[in-house]
């Protein structure tokens, strides 16, 4: 899979500015990049590049290397690597688990945003009063990448099948960190537990909420109850509340 965005950047081996392309794509070795049919029919009919144009194109684990177009053929497009730079991932771990909204739509804005403002980790959860059967994790993954190269970042976030709230909410004892934000007037907001360090989590319940015995578990547990403010927000903008809310006090 192969997605792109474009950006402006100053060519050092061009030695001039120039409109330069950025693609993500899991084939990149020591030597040489390959697009896949669909991108690299993108890149040569609808972008018009041709052969010793320059591209960029992360695989989304940090790096971010520079090619320049060697061959275009019918269902592929190689380019040869001029320069390649690994960053460092940011040293907090960042995870979300939050119950699918009944509104597709609504999830993939979530989505999109978080990986936008920064996310490592994306649980979804089915709770007691759960509405959405089902997460399509290939159209998870497709939005995510689209706002990964919107923002130019070099990290896609890890997601995780949806699973019911009692399982996944047992196995995630590794965070440091654990919180679940619910309705019921916590005395504590989020932001007052900063600032984080080491992994921190993050339980954001559906449209109905979480059922009591789902706080209790999760207090049992280890989990801090949390507010998000005196508004009653949705889930999906609950959700990138707390993304925000992590990556500004850190």
């Amino acid at each position: 899979m192969v997605w792109c965005a474009n950006i402006g950047i100053f060519d050092k081996h061009n030695a001039k500015q120039e409109k330069v392309y950025l693609f993500y794509s899991n084939q990149i070795d020591q030597k040489e990049v390959i697009l896949d049919e669909e991108q690299s029919r993108h890149a040569s009919k609808v972008m018009r590049l041709k052969a010793g144009d320059v591209f960029e194109v992360t695989s989304g684990q940090g790096d971010k290397v520079t090619c320049r177009i060697a061959e275009i053929g019918k269902k592929s497009l190689t380019g040869t690597i001029l320069d390649k730079t690994v960053l460092p991932r940011n040293p907090l771990k960042r995870a979300i688990a939050i119950a699918p909204t009944k509104n597709a739509d609504r999830l993939e804005w979530f989505v999109e945003k978080a990986v936008e403002i920064g996310i490592d980790e994306i649980f979804f959860i089915k709770t007691q009063r759960s509405e959405k059967p089902r997460v399509n994790l290939e159209r998870m993954n497709r939005i995510a990448i689209t706002a990964l190269k919107q923002c130019y970042q070099t990290f896609m976030p890890q997601f995780y099948e949806l699973n019911d709230f009692a399982k996944v909410i047992e196995k995630l004892q590794d965070y440091p960190n654990r919180y679940i934000a619910h309705c019921e007037d916590p005395e504590q907001h989020l932001k007052t537990f900063g600032p984080f360090h080491d992994g921190v989590i993050v339980f954001i319940g559906p449209e109905g909420d979480f059922s009591p015995q789902e706080v209790d578990k999760a207090k049992l547990l280890g989990f801090s109850e949390v507010s998000l403010g005196p508004s009653r927000l949705r889930t999906e903008t609950a959700g990138v509340y707390a993304v925000t809310v992590m990556n500004i006090f850190q």
